[in-house]
């Protein structure tokens, strides 16, 4: 990686050795070198993107007028419909280079987005993807890694699970094409050095479209695969990791030879990773991120709240548009400080948590943030109220005979339930809808159904509470 840092334009390596550095600084030192990043991506955005440039004239400010974070409620909120709309002239900055721009489509749960990509935002994803892996998994690069995308990447992205090219036969199709300096050729060629050398990924194919359960063999199949690659780190879904475990756990086999399980695209209730975790050799880990901007923050040993990456990301948990006492449960706004060929400000991304309200014990000193799940599975009761998508998916899988669930809100205090139930168990179905109703509060009414499956949604991920009050949160 230092020769590959030395022999192209990437800046991947000296990133990386420099956030792993970052990490040491005091928190004072952190939050000075956070501001600068942020106040100087905020002139950057309002001289150069229209978008940022009209919320400031709108709200009759300039960025002098942003001389710290406590003036950051002023700073107007961005969100996902603002920036599909004026996708993308409207989004980016004019003065970016459009040679360098690629196109990243998220996985979104409810609603997907495209950003965009400079080359220095790339090497920021990629440098913090590792710093994330080791730090949150004790990864070190040559390790094989392995994950299980969502259904989605069949369409989007094509990772179906197949073989890749490899290195070697690449080389020698370029040889015989003459393509040494085929732009296109070479990238490829270093991105399969990378996958298969470096970070030695192996990516399985995806449950399809069945839903959450799948047949005995299908399972065995991802057993015999992990037990054949013994990976340092296993990233999936939790739908997968979860079904998985329990068919280890139904087979009474042994653990699965993987030191760290990491969820992909979704949170992870407390109850899902005990789980999940002892299905497997290693621990659960955890870290946040999404595709439009990498890696955001990554748990420690402690494995108590995730770490924010500081240098890179302003993360605010609010209400209201005002930042919430720590503990208290809000909407999350990302600020990315890294990408200026379409800075995102302020982002609602659409998730909801907290923030630790004490540092922690493993002496790093960035703030711990809680994420809880998505803001639209989040149901909120006429007092108020805020049942998470976590805490939900820790009832359901508490009660006697549920194996999977969806719990649907209709219209405010109208659910629908669909119930998977647990091979062999017995449902008491009478019985679980009255639970259901009392747990959820004052005037809910409950339906009850059984199903075979939870299917999936368009994205390829798994929805198990689908509210219509989110928007109470504020």
């Amino acid at each position: 990686m230092p020769a590959v840092a030395h022999l192209t334009h990437s800046r991947f390596w000296p990133l990386y050795r420099g956030m792993r550095r970052f990490e040491h600084l005091s928190l004072d030192e952190q939050r000075a070198v956070q501001w600068l990043h942020f106040a100087d991506l905020l002139r950057h955005a309002v001289e150069h993107v229209p978008l940022h440039k009209q919320h400031f004239a709108d709200a009759g400010l300039t960025p002098d007028n942003i001389q710290s974070f406590d003036d950051l409620p002023r700073v107007p909120i961005t969100t996902k419909a603002q920036i599909q709309r004026q996708f993308p002239d409207g989004v980016t900055a004019s003065n970016s280079d459009k040679a360098n721009w690629q196109y990243v489509s998220t996985r979104g749960t409810a609603n997907r987005l495209m950003a965009i990509h400079d080359f220095a935002k790339r090497d920021a994803v990629r440098a913090t993807a590792v710093r994330a892996s080791h730090l949150s998994g004790d990864y070190r690069l040559g390790k094989v890694s392995a994950e299980i995308p969502p259904n989605i990447c069949n369409i989007v992205c094509g990772d179906e699970g197949q073989e890749l090219e490899g290195v070697l036969p690449h080389v020698w199709t370029m040889v015989k094409n003459k393509k040494f300096r085929d732009r296109q050729s070479i990238s490829d060629l270093r991105g399969l050095i990378e996958r298969g050398w470096i970070f030695r990924r192996r990516t399985y194919p995806p449950f399809g479209g069945q839903g959450t359960h799948i047949p005995d063999d299908r399972l065995d199949d991802y057993v015999a695969r992990l037990r054949r690659d013994r990976p340092t780190i296993l990233k999936a879904l939790p739908t997968y990791l979860l079904q998985i475990a329990r068919h280890v756990q139904r087979k009474n086999l042994p653990p699965l030879p993987v030191h760290a399980v990491k969820p992909m695209g979704s949170s992870v209730s407390p109850k899902m990773r005990t789980l999940i975790e002892t299905s497997f050799t290693g621990h659960y880990r955890e870290d946040y991120g999404s595709a439009e901007f990498g890696d955001m923050a990554c748990d420690c040993p402690q494995r108590d709240g995730l770490h924010v990456f500081m240098d890179l990301f302003v993360i605010e948990v609010v209400k209201d548009n005002k930042p919430v006492p720590p503990g208290t449960l809000g909407k999350v706004l990302i600020t990315d400080l890294t990408n200026r060929a379409m800075p995102m400000i302020r982002y609602e991304i659409g998730d909801v948590g907290r923030f630790a309200p004490e540092p922690c014990t493993c002496g790093r000193a960035s703030p711990r943030v809680y994420i809880e799940g998505r803001l639209q599975d989040t149901v909120i009761d006429d007092e108020g109220n805020a049942y998470t998508n976590d805490m939900l998916m820790d009832y359901f899988y508490d009660q006697p005979g549920v194996d999977d669930f969806q719990l649907i809100e209709k219209r405010p205090r109208r659910f629908e339930l669909l119930v998977v139930p647990t091979p062999g168990g017995q449902l008491d179905l009478e019985s679980l809808t009255r639970r259901v109703a009392e747990f959820l509060g004052r005037s809910a009414q409950v339906q009850c159904f059984t199903a075979k499956s939870i299917r999936p949604e368009e994205s390829g991920k798994f929805r198990f509470v689908k509210s219509c009050t989110f928007d109470r949160l504020g």
